[in-house]
């Protein structure tokens, strides 16, 4: 499973980059695959109510990929007071397009964003997850803080970073900060087995949990009345919703900020 993003404002000639890239990614990737993610671009094709040049581009290279769109016609993925579209897009390998079942976007969950969250499920499930012919150490490794050694962590960053060139593109330069960081975990601490289970976020408390409910009251609201012939009715309701989103993304914050903060003293308190 990938996930990509393309900026909006690129223009044509870095898009065709990184449309480059995207093939050299699908064609070098073994097994089964299945691509989530904002390209920014309007086709037909997937429901937009008109094409452009880079929606044209995208259509002939997943024909040429021989992907499939997982896309189902009428569901829309991003939803502005300027309007809504067809945005994000998934796309699968043939085999892994024939176990996907039941894609549907969730309209009732606040996700802090103008984007909707995308729900499916896939045929072979072993644990509740989806294994993607990737092993499963792979996918979102974790380390025992407990027991870290904060010293040689801090010292592999440090002698690593010595030889990443200034000059590198935003993305060599991604690729090589997750390299980075993934050795000196590697190296300072012991990796811990994933569970097939599901934890609650680390950040997640009452407070946000009573903000969240207020934000998607609110965006109900929104969305039942964005289209009213009251102007002040429906400003009124989306600067609600708004109020609620920025209430709601304030104490997320200020809750990871809060667990943080208690993370590195307690790895303080136990060296």
């Amino acid at each position: 499973m990938a996930s990509v993003y393309i900026s909006p404002s690129v223009s044509v000639a870095v898009y065709l980059n990184f449309l480059d890239d995207f093939r050299d990614f699908v064609l070098t990737t073994r097994g089964e695959l299945l691509i989530c993610g904002d390209f920014n671009t309007r086709s037909l094709s997937w429901g937009c109510r008109s094409s452009n040049r880079r929606g044209e581009l995208l259509k002939e290279l997943i024909s040429e990929l021989d992907l499939r769109l997982c896309n189902v016609d009428g569901f829309l993925t991003c939803v502005r007071t300027q309007g809504s579209s067809m945005v994000d897009l998934m796309l699968a390998s043939p085999s892994c397009s024939s176990r996907l079942r039941s894609w549907h976007v969730l309209t009732g969950v606040e996700s802090l964003s103008d984007h909707l969250y995308i729900v499916f499920f896939l045929d072979g499930l072993v644990g509740g997850s989806c294994s993607l012919d990737r092993p499963r150490g792979r996918l979102y490794p974790r380390w025992c803080l407990k027991n870290m050694n904060k010293e040689l962590f801090v010292e592999v960053i440090s002698f690593q970073s010595t030889f990443v060139r200034p000059d590198l593109s935003a993305t060599a330069l991604a690729a090589i900060t997750g390299n980075i960081l993934l050795d000196a975990c590697d190296l300072a601490a012991r990796r811990v087995r994933s569970g097939p289970r599901r934890r609650i976020a680390y950040w997640w408390n009452d407070d946000v949990a009573a903000a969240r409910k207020l934000s998607i009251a609110a965006r109900r609201k929104w969305m039942k009345f964005r289209y009213s012939a009251d102007v002040e009715l429906r400003e009124r309701m989306h600067d609600e919703y708004r109020s609620a989103k920025r209430n709601l993304r304030k104490l997320v914050r200020s809750s990871k900020a809060k667990s943080w903060n208690e993370l590195l003293h307690a790895l303080d308190d136990d060296p």
